[in-house]
């Protein structure tokens, strides 16, 4: 099938569909795809993803999300009750690694040890190869609606199973997968897949079910954050072809509190403007926060400030929901007790900081303009290269270095871009390589380079890049200032 931004037609999408249910034996449940539609219709208004972020935006409640993921649906279950005492609003159920990238041999394999042995030998619930009877036991087993989080180059059985077993959002995003964990996989054939997820996404949405779509723009932590609204606000325009209505743009924070409150902002102007372009004004669109996705120092205490500081962000930024990670991150599988720890640290900044905003000012106004400007023009390039196809001009402008980043494991991508932070924290650009910048942008990034090389008597340069790189995961001890 060539590749075009439009909604697939139904026999488009059931022909490709048998394909992707003979891909494991557990694809045979879900044939009746209308089975799964009218289970998804049973289920309360607070297991359903959108329903409930729009109950809390009604009564001005943040809502809290927070992870899962283990080998074992008793595992699963002991995780989640251990963690459901602080009462998380949704779940994110993380699969391992050989479920993310297809191999469900080997997670078959996996499964066995790990009932066999009592513990995880895998990094996540492999979620293929249990299908949709066990997996309904693990949504069902608390309050609360569950996500995916699809890191997959090809996620459409996975997606077909979850949506069959009560997960009523998914985060979503080819473009952002490439860029944060992608290698080789070809990107037109990654956005062709998240056509199909994205058209199973809109056929429940069409009979009765809304689905919550998650844009996501986390990538590697580093990257400057007009590129992760030039992310969200084009991965949104492949669901929204689609028929999708209901989004929760997923922003990592970059740690600046002006800059990621300035992205938030944009973000939700950017994609509800271009949606209206292509012919969907209708959509409805709201936000979430993320964590720091860059390297976290192993003490648990420092870990922890990292944990608070991206929630106080998304408090007095205004985002509609937090997403939590756990203070153990940097050791290994996070444990139900970090996760535990994080929900405590949560629920107590949104009791401290109640009903607080970060008040509109000067600086804030000029970050919103430059970051619009740079998204909008980087955005616009995109279209223009795939001819007024989004789908089309992703995959040209990557292979140009129009769409470019510092970090990325995709081996499309140039990383042509350098990054480093001003005096106050803030990401800049110190090499743009072919992203599409106003002149006025680059000089704004330029002179907030400036004041800090003038403050530190240095010239910017790849040793800071590597230093801001590292700043966050060191020992405080290595970065507080010596007394003389």
């Amino acid at each position: 099938m060539k590749l075009e931004n439009r909604k697939w037609t139904e026999d488009e999408f059931f022909a490709m569909r048998k394909e992707v249910l003979a891909q494991w034996p557990t694809g045979k449940e879900v044939t009746e795809i209308d089975k799964g539609v009218e289970y998804c219709k049973k289920l309360p208004p607070s297991k359903n993803a959108y329903l409930r972020a729009k109950l809390s935006q009604k009564m001005g409640v943040k809502q809290i999300m927070t992870s899962v993921g283990h080998a074992t649906v008793e595992l699963n279950h002991e995780h989640i009750n251990y963690v459901a005492a602080a009462q998380p609003d949704n779940w994110l159920l993380f699969t391992d690694t050989y479920t993310r990238n297809n191999r469900y041999e080997q997670a078959q394999a996996g499964l066995e040890r790990s009932r066999k042995e009592g513990f995880d030998v895998l990094n996540g619930y492999p979620l293929v190869n249990y299908g949709v009877k066990p997996t309904r036991k693990v949504t069902e087993s608390v309050d609360g609606a569950f996500f995916s989080n699809n890191s997959d180059a090809d996620a459409r059985l996975e997606v077909e199973l979850e949506f069959a077993s009560g997960f009523t959002g998914y985060v979503e995003n080819p473009l952002g997968e490439q860029f944060q964990h992608g290698r080789d996989f070809p990107l037109d054939k990654r956005i062709q897949y998240s056509q199909y997820t994205s058209r199973l996404a809109a056929y429940y949405e069409e009979h009765g079910v809304p689905i919550e779509v998650g844009p996501y723009a986390n990538l590697s932590g580093w990257d400057h954050p007009g590129f992760k609204v030039t992310i969200a606000t084009l991965g949104a325009l492949i669901p929204i072809a689609q028929g999708c209505k209901h989004y929760c743009l997923v922003l990592g924070s970059s740690l600046n509190l002006i800059q990621d409150t300035a992205v938030r902002r944009v973000a939700l102007k950017l994609v509800k403007e271009y949606a209206a372009k292509f012919g969907h004004p209708d959509i409805d669109v709201y936000s979430k926060g993320n964590p720091w996705m860059g390297a976290w120092p192993r003490d648990e205490a420092q870990a922890a400030s990292v944990s608070a500081w991206p929630i106080v962000i998304a408090i007095l930024a205004g985002f509609d929901k937090i997403f939590l990670k756990a203070i153990d991150e940097a050791h290994a599988v996070p444990t139900k007790e970090g996760h535990l720890e994080s929900m405590k640290i949560c629920r107590q900044l949104i009791n401290v900081l109640g009903n607080q905003r970060l008040p509109e000012n000067d600086e804030l106004a000029l970050e919103q303009e430059m970051i619009e400007k740079e998204a909008r023009a980087t955005i616009d390039k995109v279209i223009e290269m795939g001819d007024g196809d989004p789908a089309v001009g992703q995959v040209k402008a990557t292979e140009a270095g129009v769409l470019d980043t510092i970090y990325s494991s995709y081996r499309g991508v140039k990383k042509n871009v350098l990054v480093v932070r001003d005096v106050h924290g803030a990401i800049r650009y110190l090499k743009h390589g072919n992203l599409p910048l106003p002149k006025e942008v680059i000089e704004y990034n330029r002179a907030k380079i400036a004041e800090r090389e003038k403050l530190e008597g240095t010239k910017a340069g790849i040793n800071m890049v590597i230093n801001d790189t590292l700043f966050v995961s060191r020992n405080f001890t290595e970065l507080a200032p010596v007394l003389k």
